[in-house]
């Protein structure tokens, strides 16, 4: 089968986007390719398509197991066989599902790439006959990239164990040291580049200042449009969307802190269109492919341009016109560097950090504890008189560099046993109608129960019995005083392995050059960041494809200082004029127009001068009115 009718077959499609079918020609005929695309370019496709084509199966490799979940699932549904090997499985699992893609019963094997550092997964590797080597999020292979990770510089063992198979790279954002720095850590042979377009035209641009954040917000969202509100903090998602709700915009949050189950049934919500606004920190994003969101709006500055220009690019995929607005008040230039300034862990931090965790679990000099550890990340932070955020950024920087596992779970799940029998568990239901509502859910949903100690999400129970986490808690809490459960790590919202044997400054020195390196990069992106948000004098668009290092020969003409250079500065008489008409009754532009006898260009211009200045809002039917 050729790729188009692979295409069509399996997807749907009659034509390609661009660039995709010459990616997958250059992979078809064993050539190595980095490929640019931009959020929702089809990225995927161009390993899928080259690894259904040709015989044998297409390794994956991607940082992020909700992504690669969500592509084995639609695989999966199209006939396409596909797994991951991932912590959920076990040993013998592993082994059997290894075996499979042996014997050539899978066509797609996603893996993280910390698992090329187990022999077991290298030495199935080298009896598997590989036809296709993806690396996703390839970006994360450099220093230089916003989100690195040191796991990504082992991928090149796969270039000694399969010199046949191609190699494609693929991300969304990289400048030129990242391209460079891609090509040189995975050893690739003369690799062809492509390059999508970093800005979809259709996407306007804005940074608006403003000293009230939360009335702009209200004053730009229209009624009924789909809409992501990134913010930098999980309890601002939920205040945003609080003040939305109460402004009668339907609106929903998203952050890591969710359990599972409230994180889908947000996520649902809103693709299904049953809320419009998504209120979300940076976790909401990865793999979310939803046509008609017309506005992505930040609260806060970004980061990094990169994480901003993927935000962006979940706007406006049906190509209809959509915007991306910057919401800047005065002090926030001072509030990033302060924060970065806290937030970021020096290597004295780390060194100091990684001491005190290792006293907290008692490892002593040269010990190595492998045994998964549950921590209270607040208490741990408490004792110590640790920043949670920095000593959190400390704990992923030595769960990256291979130092710990740090994983986190912010909902403070349970693991519960019930140690009496189910006669006994139901007799109690019938003298306690007020717990029992709990008890039987617990029974309904989780198995083994009776024999292990069960893994319990509070937040679910939650919404399935209508009581709150903390009547949830004060039942398990009075279960277990009567003997008739068992809670296990009730105050643990961590876990940790010590992965290396505990040698204090040696271990971190050995990543010293890492973590400053790491430093630079993040204070010279926090610059950038800066530059974009006051630069008011050249092009947004220019701006964005110049930082990529590309160039352009035209300004968009829409962005928010294209316009503000285009426009003329409306006389005090048509202010008056409209200011006056608005004072009888709230109007749209149109019969403001015909009212006050001026031209629509020049209404326009008053209206957006007096939004600005907060002296009009617009209404949910899409007219304008006087703040009183």
């Amino acid at each position: 089968m050729n790729p188009r009718s692979i295409l069509k077959q399996y997807w749907g499609f009659d034509n390609f986007k661009p660039l995709q079918e010459e990616i997958i020609n250059s992979v078809l005929n064993r050539k190595d390719v980095i490929a640019l695309l931009p959020t929702g370019g089809g990225k995927s496709l161009c390993y899928q398509i080259p690894g259904i084509t040709l015989d044998g199966i297409c390794i994956v490799l991607s940082p992020l197991i909700a992504l690669m979940n969500d592509q084995i699932s639609q695989l999966k549904k199209k006939g396409i066989k596909a797994i991951s090997i991932n912590s959920a499985l076990k040993k013998s699992d592993i082994d059997r599902e290894l075996d499979n893609c042996v014997h050539g019963h899978y066509k797609f094997l996603y893996l993280a790439p910390e698992r090329l550092k187990q022999g077991l997964i290298i030495e199935r590797i080298k009896q598997m006959q590989i036809n296709l080597i993806a690396v996703d999020e390839a970006h994360c292979i450099s220093q230089w990239g916003h989100d690195f990770r040191p796991s990504y510089r082992h991928i090149s063992i796969l270039k000694d164990i399969c010199p046949d198979a191609p190699f494609i790279a693929l991300t969304a954002t990289a400048r030129p040291q990242v391209i460079e720095d891609i090509s040189k850590t995975l050893e690739l042979k003369n690799p062809k580049l492509y390059k999508g377009n970093y800005i979809r035209r259709n996407i306007v641009l804005k940074v608006i200042e403003t000293k009230d954040k939360l009335r702009a917000l209200y004053n730009i969202i229209r009624p009924q449009e789909s809409v992501i509100i990134y913010v930098n903090s999980r309890n601002f998602s939920v205040a945003v969307s609080n003040f939305l709700n109460e402004k009668k915009i339907s609106s929903t949050h998203y952050h890591g802190g969710l359990s599972a189950k409230e994180k889908q049934n947000s996520y649902e919500e809103w693709i299904k269109d049953k809320k419009y606004v998504m209120v979300a920190t940076s976790a909401f994003g990865m793999g979310i492919d939803k046509a008609n969101v017309r506005m992505i709006i930040h609260m806060n500055l970004p980061e990094n341009l990169e994480r901003y220009y993927q935000e962006i690019g979940r706007a406006g995929r049906d190509n209809n016109p959509a915007s991306a607005v910057l919401l800047k008040s005065v002090g926030d230039d001072a509030t990033i560097k302060k924060n970065h300034q806290k937030n970021t862990p020096s290597v004295d931090d780390v060194k100091i950090i990684y001491k005190k965790l290792c006293n907290y679990f008692q490892i002593s000099y040269g010990q190595q504890s492998i045994k998964l550890q549950p921590l209270n990340f607040s208490e741990f932070c408490q004792i110590y008189n640790f920043g949670k955020i920095k000593t959190y950024n400390t704990l992923k920087l030595l769960d990256q560099n291979g130092i710990i596992k740090f994983t986190t779970d912010f909902t403070n799940d349970l693991k519960l046993k019930i140690i009496v029998s189910g006669n006994i568990i139901l007799e109690y239901c019938k003298s306690n109608p007020n717990e029992s509502i709990l008890i039987k859910n617990i029974l309904r949903t989780y198995e083994g129960i009776f024999e292990r100690p069960v893994k319990v999400e509070i937040g679910a129970m939650s919404i399935q019995t209508q009581l709150n986490k903390t009547q949830i808690r004060s039942i398990l809490v009075g279960l277990e005083k009567n003997n008739y459960i068992e809670i296990h790590n009730a105050n643990a919202d961590a876990e940790i392995i010590f992965t290396e044997p505990r040698e204090d400054d040696k271990t971190i020195n050995r990543i010293s050059k890492i973590i400053e390196n790491s430093n630079r990069i993040k204070t010279k992106n926090i610059e950038h960041v800066l530059d974009y948000s006051n630069n008011n004098d050249l092009c947004k668009v220019r701006q964005i494809i110049n930082y990529f290092g590309e160039k352009t020969e035209s300004d968009c003409g829409q962005c928010s200082v294209c316009v503000k250079s285009k426009q003329t500065f409306p006389s005090d008489v048509d202010i008056a004029l409209i200011l006056k008409a608005l004072k009888i009754k709230s109007m749209d532009s149109r019969s403001l127009s015909k009212i006050t006898n001026l031209e629509a260009k020049i209404v326009i211009e008053v209206l957006n001068l007096l939004l600005d200045s907060k002296k009009i809002s617009i209404t949910k039917q899409n007219t304008y009115q006087i703040i009183e």
